[in-house]
């Protein structure tokens, strides 16, 4: 059998990724591989919550410019059963309190996904995501208000582990959040 050059240097340009599940303590982490256009790349996201409860996540991918130029944001997520509203709603103040000490904010927005599904989120964006995460690796519980009313309760163990297998499972460091 021959193998061609061309081929053998396709191969060793080729990422190889690999769908992964990890969890660390409350927290798990999702890779997957994703089509975009010409090229492949892989999506990587550490979070904590879902199977009806909120979700609070951060994520990244391997096309990205990452740590420590850019910092993921801290994403509140929830999605509403076909035909109900979300708790989280457009315009909402969500704040994501750490240990009742720090605390950190962000607005509500919704959408429809493609199926009908209404969708909420509030982001904690860069450059305040990275003090929002240095907070979370050394806290133990997140609370999350919607204008000043209890909304969820994220444990934060295993958060730290979490995110450093997400960025290096994408190619990137966790420096910043870890030192």
């Amino acid at each position: 059998m021959r193998f061609s050059t061309a081929a053998a240097l396709a191969l060793i340009a080729a990422p190889a990724y690999a769908n992964g599940h990890w969890t660390f303590g409350a927290w798990q982490v999702y890779t997957e591989t994703v089509s975009a256009g010409n090229y492949l790349h892989l999506s990587c996201t550490a979070y904590s919550g879902g199977n009806g409860d909120p979700l609070v996540r951060i994520s990244i991918t391997s096309s990205e410019v990452g740590p420590p130029a850019n910092y993921p944001t801290v994403y509140v997520q929830e999605s509403a059963p076909r035909g109900y509203a979300t708790n989280m709603q457009q315009g909402h103040t969500v704040a994501l309190v750490i240990d009742d000490r720090r605390d950190f904010y962000a607005h509500a927005y919704n959408y429809y996904d493609n199926d009908g599904i209404l969708q909420a989120y509030a982001g904690i964006s860069d450059p305040d995501s990275l003090a929002t995460m240095r907070a979370m690796r050394t806290g133990q519980m997140m609370s999350v208000y919607l204008d000043g009313v209890p909304y969820t309760h994220v444990n934060l163990s295993g958060f730290t582990a979490a995110y450093v297998k997400a960025m290096d499972a994408c190619g990137h460091s966790g420096s910043g959040v870890v030192n």
